[in-house]
C-alpha cells in the first residue's frame, strides 16, 4: 500500500489522512518483517474503529475500504478536483496528472485489506468486506449517502483509469468538492481561533408553503435568491419583526430549497463576526453561492461586533465577493439600539430611540 501511495501526486492529501496512515504503516511492517503480528493489531483495530464510525454515520454499506477510499478521493480539495467544481473545464496537464493518480487509486481500490486477512477474526474480516450500516435518517446525511453510494458504485466497477477521472470529473462537476460537495447546510466553528466549517447533521426539512402568510415577503426572498442564484444582482437582507413570525424559518426554507443548484448556507453566530475576514477567505474561490446566515441579530451601543459587520458590508480593500450574501435575522429594524442620550440635542434620557422596533 505505502509504494502505491508514494506515487500519487495531486491527490496526496490521501497519505496524511489518519486511517490511510494507519494500514499503511501496518503494511511497511509486514514487509519489512521487523514486527511481530501481534504488535500491528492495535493498529489495526484502530484504522477499523474509524471506518465503522465513518460508515455509521453515513449509513453506508458494502466494503469499508473501498468505501472510504472512494470518499477521500471525492472529498480531497486538489488542483483538478477544484477545477472541476460545479463545471467542465476545457483538458490540460491537470487532467494528465489526475489520470495517473487514477491509475494508482485503483490499485488501491482492488487492494482491498488482502495484506490483513490473517490478522482479523475470520467474521470481522467478513462483515468489513460486507458491512451493513443503519439507516440514516436526516436529509442531509441521506443526500451525502446516495451521492457517495453513486460514485462508490462507479470508481468500484471502473474499467480503468480513464473511466475512474470521467465519473470523478463528473461528480465535482455536479456536486463539488469536499464538504460541500455533500451538503450546503455548515455552521461556523472556531476552537483557538482557528476556523472551520461544521457540517449540519439533521437541518430542517421546511418549505415556504408551510408559512402562513407574508406571501408579499416571501415572494420578495425568493426573487432576491433568484437572481443571486443566476448571477444577477441580488441584495444583503434582513428579516426583521416579532419573534415567533417565521424569519429563521423562511431563511431555512431557502436552504432546502436550493440544496440542489450550488446554494450552501453557513450559519454564522454574532460573537464570531470578528472571524469574517477568515470566512470568506475560505469561500471566495469556491464555485458556489453562498448564504451567510446570521440569526436573531441586534446590538447595543459600543458593542465591537457591530464594526466587523459594517466593515463588511460597506467594504473595504477588499470588497465581498459577488457569490456571498449575508441574509440576517433580527427583532429590530435599526440593528443597533440608540439612546434618546445619544442625541445632543434631545433632552430625554435613558429611552430607547427605536422602541417601536420591538
Amino acid at each position: 500500500m505505502h509504494h502505491q501511495l508514494a506515487n500519487l501526486t495531486l491527490y496526496r492529501h490521501i497519505i496524511d489522512d489518519k486511517v490511510v496512515r494507519l494500514l499503511s504503516g501496518i503494511t511497511r511492517a509486514i514487509e519489512s518483517g521487523d514486527h511481530d503480528l501481534h504488535d500491528l493489531v492495535d493498529p489495526l483495530h484502530s484504522a477499523i474503529h474509524l471506518l465503522v464510525n465513518f460508515a455509521a454515520r453515513l449509513g453506508l454499506s458494502g466494503n469499508l475500504w473501498q468505501n472510504y477510499l472512494c470518499y477521500l478521493i471525492a472529498s480531497d480539495e486538489n488542483a483538478f478536483s477544484l477545477s472541476h467544481e460545479r463545471q467542465h473545464p476545457r483538458e490540460s496537464s491537470i487532467n494528465v496528472l489526475a489520470r495517473i493518480d487514477m491509475a494508482t487509486l485503483q490499485e488501491l481500490i482492488k487492494l482491498n485489506l488482502k495484506p490483513f486477512a490473517n490478522m482479523l477474526h475470520p467474521e470481522i474480516r467478513n462483515e468489513l468486506m460486507n458491512f451493513s450500516g443503519p439507516t440514516v435518517g436526516n436529509d442531509c446525511l441521506w443526500h451525502a449517502k446516495n451521492r457517495l453510494s453513486e460514485l462508490i458504485t462507479q470508481l468500484c466497477q471502473a474499467e480503468n483509469s480513464e473511466m475512474m477521472l470521467k465519473y470523478v470529473a463528473d461528480y465535482h462537476a455536479r456536486y463539488g468538492v469536499g464538504m460541500f460537495g455533500l451538503s450546503n447546510s455548515f455552521r461556523v466553528r472556531i476552537i483557538h481561533h482557528d476556523v472551520s466549517f461544521e457540517m449540519i447533521a439533521n437541518p430542517a426539512e421546511i418549505v415556504l408553503d408551510d408559512l402562513v402568510g407574508y406571501d408579499n415577503q416571501k415572494e420578495r426572498l425568493v426573487k432576491n435568491t433568484e437572481s443571486f442564484l443566476r448571477g444577477l444582482r441580488a441584495n444583503n437582507l434582513l428579516l426583521y419583526g416579532d419573534s415567533g413570525t417565521g424569519k429563521s424559518t423562511c431563511i431555512k426554507a431557502i436552504q432546502h430549497m436550493y440544496r440542489d443548484r450550488g446554494l450552501v448556507v453557513i450559519e454564522v453566530n454574532k460573537n464570531q463576526l470578528q472571524y469574517f475576514p477568515s470566512i470568506i477567505n475560505m469561500i471566495k474561490n469556491r464555485n458556489y453561492r453562498f448564504i451567510i446566515f446570521m440569526d436573531d441579530l441586534s446590538f447595543d451601543d459600543g458593542e465591537s461586533e457591530f464594526k466587523y459587520l459594517k466593515a463588511l458590508i460597506e467594504g473595504g480593500i477588499e470588497t465581498m465577493p459577488d457569490h456571498i450574501l449575508i441574509y440576517a435575522t433580527s427583532n429590530r429594524r435599526h440593528l443597533v439600539k440608540e439612546n434618546w442620550t445619544d442625541r445632543t440635542d434631545m433632552v430625554r434620557e435613558g429611552d430607547d430611540i427605536h422602541y417601536s422596533d420591538t
